[in-house]
């Protein structure tokens, strides 16, 4: 995976405003995940991320972003997404509770690691058609708290409108 910062972060807007807390680099992680997804494929694939480019893209210390992207995944891994709605096979209501990487690699000797998405996120990253929020990853790059892009993201889902109150 070649990251670049003009790649589109899209996603459902029930993951937009539903996301549990994550820190800063497990945020980063996550969008980057989320603008390497290929919106056309009809699975979610395991992610090559190079550790080089991870650090390049977010502005952090080489030396350091092993540790923080180990951290990040181990993070991701760790975090449960709640999702409530309809079984589209049964058409019954359901609760269903899954972390958002189902797996993470990182072989010592190597450049990069690997992480797959929880297949559970496919109606939310895949074939989105209504309901979603899309932006260029770049536009998130500077933002240096988890804050400042959660605002960013609420505040994008609401473009179209041209306003959004929060009480």
């Amino acid at each position: 995976m070649l990251i670049k910062p003009h790649f589109d972060v899209k996603m459902a807007n029930y993951l937009v405003e539903n996301r549990p807390k994550m820190n800063v680099d497990e945020t980063r992680l996550f969008l980057t995940m989320v603008a390497s997804v290929n919106k056309d494929d009809i699975e979610l694939n395991t992610l090559k991320i190079p550790v080089a480019e991870f650090a390049e893209l977010w502005g952090l210390d080489p030396d350091g972003a092993y540790s923080r992207l180990k951290a990040a995944l181990r993070g991701l891994r760790g975090k449960e997404f709640f999702i409530e709605g309809i079984n589209p096979d049964t058409g019954k209501k359901r609760f269903l509770t899954t972390s958002y990487i189902t797996t993470a690699a990182y072989e010592q000797g190597y450049a990069y690691a690997t992480a797959k998405i929880s297949d559970e996120f496919k109606p939310y990253l895949l074939a989105l058609k209504a309901c979603y929020t899309s932006y260029v990853l770049e536009n998130v790059m500077q933002l240096d708290t988890v804050n400042a892009i959660r605002n960013y993201e609420l505040l994008k889902q609401y473009q179209s409108l041209g306003q959004r109150t929060f009480s």
